[in-house]
């Protein structure tokens, strides 16, 4: 019988999730007003989040924190909440199939911002691996031209900004736990509920905008805030399981990325999509060998 190691389970349940994720993200902007899509969808999230911590009763617990952790609970909700909304923009502007393996390609960014800050080192394989990871960026910056989106185009430049403020805040995320300790269950708390208040107020300052085509409800949209709150759920659960490696748990959820890839070459015909499951592999042995060597 096979012994599967007790963090595989809910890893791959995270992947799961944060793959159909990416699809109802795109499903939710396209053709959509985005600042009103992604304020709901952060809502849902909180919503959501609110009523697990209150049955599990740790609701009192991740409220309560001081002032200054509170305002660097809110850096981090800046931080990722612009990230989404460059996420979203590059969203209803690309297909799925450039913007993702592009958002998959984090894993270079973060090693790049760890070294610079955290000085961290990359070996000879790691530093194979941001080669690859590059290439395969490059790769994919090349298919988006063919397709009419130049590099500098807004969609492309606004995917490369997500990725580069995710990574960010991968960053940030080790700096609030790792470093000042703060609970997870505030961090992820005040990350949902502050997020959902700076998407809101920036769509309240862009109302009267030119953020067309008009907003239309979708159920995509409150699907998206809840699969991420559950991808995280399950990705918390599996760091949380002892002996869990967190170099292959990373590496294992960003398999996520096949999931939205494949549902755009096959369900939305998207084109390139032979040359761009190359590109996508080379991305993802590049971030196999930043994950699994030192």
């Amino acid at each position: 019988m096979l012994n599967v190691a007790p963090f595989v389970v809910p890893i791959l349940l995270s992947a799961v999730a944060l793959g159909f994720y990416d699809i109802a993200k795109k499903s939710s902007v396209n053709g959509n007003a985005v600042m009103p899509a992604l304020f709901f969808s952060t809502l849902s999230g909180a919503i959501l989040f609110t009523a697990i911590a209150a049955l599990n009763g740790t609701l009192a617990d991740a409220v309560f924190c001081s002032a200054k952790e509170y305002l660097l609970l809110w850096g981090k909700a800046i931080l990722v909440g612009t990230s989404w909304i460059c996420s979203y923009y590059a969203l209803r502007e690309l297909p799925i199939t450039i913007a993702a393996p592009i958002r998959a390609s984090s894993p270079l960014w973060t090693l790049l911002g760890a070294t610079l800050l955290y000085r961290e080192c990359p070996s000879r394989y790691q530093a194979t691996g941001m080669a690859m990871i590059f290439i395969g960026y490059v790769f994919f910056t090349l298919f988006g031209k063919k397709e009419g989106f130049r590099p500098t185009s807004r969609g492309m430049v606004m995917i490369l900004l997500a990725t580069l403020l995710g990574s960010s805040s991968t960053l940030y995320d080790k700096y609030l736990l790792g470093v000042l300790a703060i609970p997870r269950g505030a961090v992820q708390f005040h990350f949902c509920v502050d997020s959902a208040l700076f998407t809101g107020i920036v769509a309240l300052l862009l109302l009267r905008g030119k953020d067309s085509p008009k907003f239309v409800w979708r159920w995509s949209i409150p699907a998206t805030g809840l699969l991420v709150v559950l991808s995280d759920y399950f990705y918390f659960k599996a760091v949380s399981t002892p002996g869990a490696a967190i170099s292959i748990l990373a590496m294992l959820r960003r398999c996520n990325v096949f999931i939205p890839f494949l549902y755009g070459c096959f369900f939305w015909r998207e084109v390139n999509r032979v040359r761009k499951m190359a590109a996508l592999i080379v991305i993802l042995l590049g971030a196999a060998l930043l994950a699994l060597t030192r």
